[in-house]
């Protein structure tokens, strides 16, 4: 452990090139050619909180402050634009028409139908009155109603509901 420590310290030699680098390098002169060869002085202020020897620096309650280069004035923002067609949000793609839900929901109806006695089974072509599984298939739509409040585009809302009416009248007089 100690090793590792050891090769982190710098050396007395290390210690006393730094000191004579920082001594030498707290004021430079810069020209910048880009500038008709101006010569500009830039002070480098050590604002380190300890000195070369680890002792602790006083701090200075009012720095100084740092030259700022002038901001350039920005341009006015552009005015607003002519509204450009509206592209759907997410939402709004959503409620676009399934035809898989529309499926579904026939499907569950013909299923409580066939149940209800309305329209014969298509495997045997008798007409038989089940009324558990037609109650079955209409409480699977009406979650699906509730479930999807909200989510379903206008023609689906409309025919869900229009399909749940009827369903449950038909059940009512089937009893």
């Amino acid at each position: 452990m100690t090793s590792n420590l050891s090769a982190l310290i710098p050396s007395k030699e290390n210690l006393k090139r730094l000191q004579t680098f920082l001594s030498l390098n707290q004021e430079k002169k810069i020209v910048d050619s880009s500038e008709n060869s101006q010569d500009f002085k830039v002070k480098v202020n050590d604002r380190r909180l300890f000195d070369q020897a680890g002792n602790e620096r006083p701090v200075e309650e009012n720095p100084p402050e740092t030259a700022k280069p002038q901001a350039k004035e920005t341009p006015p923002p552009p005015p607003p634009k002519a509204e450009s067609p509206k592209k759907p949000s997410h939402q709004e793609e959503i409620k676009e028409s399934n035809p898989y839900f529309h499926s579904l929901i026939l499907s569950l109806a013909m299923q409580a139908q066939s149940a209800l006695g309305m329209s014969p089974y298509p495997a045997t072509g008798s007409v038989q009155k089940d009324l558990e599984s037609a109650k079955q298939s209409i409480d699977c739509l009406g979650a699906l109603q509730e479930k999807t409040q909200g989510n379903l585009s206008a023609e689906e809302a409309h025919l869900l509901e229009n399909i749940l009416y009827e369903l449950r009248l038909a059940y009512v007089e089937a009893q």
